[in-house]
């Protein structure tokens, strides 16, 4: 890896084309155009792998349903007294199941988004390509 820094700063920090990997309007920009093309009439006709419906009612439903068998289960196996104990089941259950819906929304946008790769417009296959929302300036609103 190249790390060599100097008294300037690293050497190595704005190769690609004078983009920084850390800039945060490049990555609010790309998430701006994808919700906008993901919204238009274009967006609308490619398909998914799951309903938008069903994604977000599994990021919400699943941490609820999670916290329900951690208490169910701290209730249980627990005695009445250790209310840390408890506690400490809900959030766990509900934190493993939250991590499960999350995965699943980032299943869904990865697959989307390379599935239909090839569909794209060419200033969204670039700016995919090479990660800088320049590329994608009439996307955005």
């Amino acid at each position: 890896m190249l790390e060599r820094s100097t008294k300037y700063g690293s050497p190595f920090l704005n190769l690609n084309a004078g983009l920084d990997s850390r800039d945060s309007e490049n990555w609010s920009n790309m998430k701006k155009v994808k919700e906008s093309f993901k919204n238009s009439q274009e967006g609308q006709q490619l398909k998914s792998q799951y309903s938008p419906i069903f994604v977000n009612t599994l990021r919400f439903s699943l941490p609820i349903l999670g916290g329900i068998i951690g208490k169910f289960i701290g209730d249980s196996y627990c005695q009445p007294k250790s209310v840390y104990l408890r506690g400490f089941y809900t959030l766990l259950f509900a934190g493993i199941l939250h991590r499960v819906a999350s995965d699943i929304h980032n299943l869904d946008q990865v697959s989307y988004w390379t599935k239909n790769f090839h569909l794209l417009p060419v200033e969204i296959q670039t700016m995919l390509k090479t990660n800088d929302a320049r590329y994608a300036r009439k996307w955005l609103q």
